[in-house]
């Protein structure tokens, strides 16, 4: 890429600590040239002997340094900690005689000075110092173009007067600094006077006007401001600065400070200089299931119901990400917003898979992430929860970048994918992506599974060096298998998992069970004498509301809903909409009544539920065939359907039923049994 130059000739690139990286080819040449033309002017530079604390002197062919230096004794000290004190008369004889001598300090910053000389200097004067270079010692290429100028003189025209100054700068510096090359660097950049021309009344006004225009949030027109300073420096009598001088000025502040007095911090977080943790503290741990981030997002591609191929929009796709090795520790697919529920079966899905929960998790500051089933889950596991600066995601970085790999790599190479969606006045109906979606959320589940395990985890990360895969396993390798950490995926854990109430605990109604939301839970276990009337640990399943669960005598029993027929698979987050709708039908005389089991029981039984409750339902249906593993779905590298996978693709194809008409004389009675629409 032409971005620094490294002669591979005299250089080696598997020893990075002594290979020689320049910025181009012209100061590699440059510090070629210098190198060889540098002599040894150790004994031209005046050794000045100064009697003052701090001061390096020689004796013996051994530095020493001056501790203090009073009007009677000189005290010295060397590198070896040796102290010594002289007469101060005997000090300055041995001086006279040579045997001690100050120490030449320009020697010590020669090589900054000319590493100074050489960095100021742009690639044109590191080209003309070249060529003059090759003039003096004879060895300039003959066939020089005509157009080539050399400090705006042609080349070839170069005259013996020229070259004979030249030779002056070039004698002079090497006389001076040890190197003559750096006398034929010209910095025709820094050339001219580049002192303010301005008095100290207008550079006053200047800077006040620049400060003003920073902290305008209305209006930020440089010509505007630069009237106003014009208009005030005719009022106290003053010549008005450029425009130019204006904008100079205006150049001159910080970018970050003015895209945050101007547009606000979200904008100038992008301009903020990122702050880099030292060594010791490694931000993204230091092993595997140290730090891992979770987050959603919300998947880049449109999927149909794996029945009737009806349109269900996008899915959100949670994760659990492990900052030290890149690995994708669990993910969780379904087409509810982000909510407690999605942290829990993610958690789920990571204790199922690695029998361990990371030492620490990093989130944002959503409201699923302050839940209180979400804090307890990891508190119960020993896990710290972290949450990141708000409005600052570069502290998830390692997540957000994966987001956009997996979209770039999967998501947007199938059939149906919102790439289209995102410029809609260019989109035409036939590229539709909502009218070309093939793809269910089970098929994509195993899909992404698939693409997480195979593509991903084995391929090379270019952050690691190596794969995710095999950086997982050394990090397990090296800091043990810590079988404190390990944590069984058992039914205990799994109600551990569950959410409960507000209260966490239930009341043992007698007869009726313990209520849960809007319903009463019962077993055969509560008709014992013991348990009525008493506070029992309660949980339930958000994905199906038929079915609680009570902690009796240290074991969990199954409790089952009085309405155990009606609410049979359907999820917490359907039972809100309902609720949500029956709220919304009931009129002004009956905005106090009660919502129950019995309303939303009845509710659920009519023909009259919503279309935003109807999609729901099969929402809830497609999440939990996904989550059973009954489906394949085609290979990573497809776009289109196979044709090894042409039946399970024809089985999706939807079919359009012919009208049914019936005679305007007749009458139609229809009647619904079940769950149809």
């Amino acid at each position: 890429d032409e971005s620094v130059f490294v002669d591979l000739a005299c250089e080696l690139l598997c020893e990075p600590y002594t290979t020689r990286v320049y910025r181009d080819r012209n100061v590699a040449a440059a510090h070629k040239i210098s190198t060889q033309t540098r002599t040894d002017q150790q004994a031209s530079f005046v050794r000045v002997l100064n009697l003052r604390s701090g001061g390096t002197v020689t004796w013996d062919k051994k530095v020493w340094r001056i501790v203090n230096a009073g009007e009677k004794e000189i005290a010295l000290q060397s590198a070896e900690q040796e102290l010594i004190s002289l007469n101060r008369a005997d000090f300055e004889a041995m001086v006279a005689k040579q045997l001690i001598e100050g120490v030449a300090e320009e020697m010590n910053t020669q090589a900054d000075y000319e590493m100074g000389v050489l960095s100021r200097a742009s690639t044109a004067d590191l080209s003309d110092a070249q060529f003059r270079f090759e003039i003096l010692q004879g060895t300039a290429p003959e066939n020089v173009s005509e157009s080539c100028t050399i400090g705006g003189v042609p080349r070839r025209a170069v005259k013996a007067k020229t070259i004979s100054r030249w030779q002056k700068r070039f004698n002079l510096a090497e006389s001076l600094h040890g190197n003559g090359f750096l006398g034929l660097i010209t910095h025709r950049a820094q050339k001219g006077n580049r002192n303010c021309k301005l008095g100290a009344s207008v550079s006053d006004l200047l800077d006040d006007a620049a400060e003003t225009w920073k902290k305008n949030q209305d209006s930020t027109s440089k010509r505007g401001a630069w009237g106003k300073l014009v208009l005030a420096c005719e009022e106290k009598g003053l010549i008005a600065p450029s425009e130019k001088a204006f904008r100079s000025a205006i150049k001159k502040l910080n970018r970050f400070e003015v895209a945050r007095d101007q547009e606000g911090s979200r904008v100038a977080y992008a301009l903020e200089e990122y702050q880099v943790m030292e060594r010791t503290t490694p931000r993204h741990g230091d092993r595997s299931f140290e730090i891992a981030h979770i987050d959603h997002t919300q998947v880049d591609l449109q999927l149909i119901g794996r029945k009737y191929g009806e349109q269900l929009r996008k899915p959100w796709l949670t994760l659990l990400f492990d900052a030290y090795s890149r690995s994708v520790l669990a993910f969780s697919l379904s087409f509810d917003p982000p909510s407690y529920r999605s942290c829990l079966a993610v958690l789920r899905e990571c204790v199922k898979t690695h029998s361990r929960m990371p030492d620490n998790i990093v989130s944002d500051s959503g409201s699923e992430f302050e839940s209180i089933y979400y804090e307890s889950l990891l508190a119960r596991c020993g896990t710290t929860k972290k949450t990141r600066a708000k409005g600052k995601p570069r502290f998830g970085a390692v997540l957000e970048r994966w987001f956009g790999v997996s979209n770039a790599q999967l998501i947007h190479a199938l059939r149906g994918n919102n790439r289209r969606l995102q410029e809609p006045r260019t989109m035409v109906a036939s590229h539709d992506p909502r009218k070309r979606a093939i793809w269910t959320l089970p098929d994509f589940r195993e899909l992404f599974a698939d693409y997480v395990a195979d593509a991903y985890h084995a391929v090379e990360h270019p952050a690691l060096g190596a794969s995710p895969a095999v950086v997982m396993a050394e990090g397990n390798a090296r800091a043990g298998a810590r079988h404190t950490r390990v944590i069984h995926y058992t039914e205990a854990f799994k109600m551990m998992s569950l959410p409960s109430t507000r209260k966490g605990t239930a009341k043992v109604i007698p007869g009726r069970g313990v209520k849960i939301g809007y319903s009463y839970y019962n077993c055969p276990q509560f008709r014992e004498g013991r348990w009525q009337t008493c506070q029992v640990e309660v949980r339930y399943d958000p994905m199906d509301m038929s079915v609680g669960y009570a902690l009796l005598a240290g074991r969990w029993v199954p409790l089952r809903s009085e309405y155990f027929n009606d609410l049979a698979g359907h999820s917490e987050k359907e039972i809100q909409l309902i609720t949500l709708e029956i709220r919304s039908r009931l009129g002004k005389s009956d905005a106090r009544r009660q919502i129950t089991a019995t309303v939303i029981a009845e509710y659920m039984r009519g023909a009259h539920q919503s279309e935003a409750v109807l999609l729901q339902r099969k929402k809830d249906l497609e999440f939990m065939e996904s989550i059973k593993g009954e489906a394949k779905g085609p290979s990573v590298d497809t776009a289109t359907p196979p044709a090894s996978n042409t039946k399970h693709f024809k089985s999706r194809t939807k079919v359009k039923p012919k009208p049914f008409t019936v005679p305007a004389t007749e009458k139609l009675e229809i009647v619904l049994f079940g769950d149809f629409k």
